[in-house]
């Protein structure tokens, strides 16, 4: 496929410090910002996103395209999302870079535990499998991350303390599924769902297709995805400890 060496590589993580911690990014002004840096990591994923579903169609089947679109657009009319706009799809797949020395790296690893949607965009993925290709999904984690969203709102409130998100973090744990999808299969995830690439296979790329919906109105109408990924180790390591 054309597309792949143009692929651009995904984060693996968060940068952190030598104590451990997220590093925040740095703005212009050199003041700290509100995002954290991503780690992009050992290059051993990839993505080419496309620019449009008509160039989509050029590098892939088009049957498979129309086909998909038709799929999400159903997606979409069951969920009742007001005005949906899906973005084009992108190709994610496994790479094995080989240094200057001719050595060639092992399979890539687990991905960290992430969501591709933040909680204010409601929304869902979709992953298309063009081969055999297998993810980790925490099912029902869209109800704990909600759950505990709303818990680190009351804190901040005052009417919570650090010690209340200490004691949900510590009672909850999420036993990851290992979801194996076929060529052709399609998974539909809601943009909540906690989830995270599984390990690699020597000399085998997985390529897959993912595309996000989200709803659009009001203000919002026109934008389409507004965030990206969002990592679970964001919200704290004792939080995202609960996706095994």
């Amino acid at each position: 496929m054309p597309c792949y060496k143009h692929a651009g590589v995904i984060f693996k993580g968060l940068k952190l410090s030598a104590s451990g911690r997220p590093i925040l990014e740095r703005l212009k002004s050199g003041k700290k910002g509100k995002l954290f840096v991503p780690d992009y990591g050992d290059k051993q994923r990839c993505q080419y996103i496309f620019s449009s579903f008509e160039e989509a169609s050029a590098v892939l089947p088009p049957e498979l395209i129309e086909t998909v679109k038709e799929h999400t657009n159903n997606m979409a009319r069951a969920l009742g999302l007001e005005s949906p706009i899906t973005t084009p799809p992108a190709v994610i797949l496994n790479a094995q870079p080989v240094n200057k020395n001719g050595e060639k790296a092992p399979p890539v690893a687990l991905l960290a535990a992430h969501m591709d949607l933040a909680t204010f965009q409601r929304g869902f993925v979709t992953i298309l499998a063009l081969v055999m290709y297998s993810l980790i999904v925490y099912l029902c984690s869209e109800a704990e991350v909600l759950a505990y969203e709303e818990l680190v709102q009351q804190v901040k409130k005052g009417e919570g303390s650090q010690k209340d998100l200490d004691i949900w973090c510590r009672s909850h744990r999420n036993q990851g599924v290992r979801i194996v999808l076929q060529p052709g299969d399609v998974l539909f995830m809601t943009g909540n769902t906690v989830h995270r690439g599984d390990k690699g296979i020597e000399d085998y790329s997985a390529p897959r297709l993912h595309l996000n919906t989200v709803e659009a109105h009001g203000k919002n109408k026109d934008k389409g995805k507004e965030q990206d990924t969002v990592i679970m180790d964001v919200w704290g390591r004792q939080f995202s400890s609960v996706f095994q």
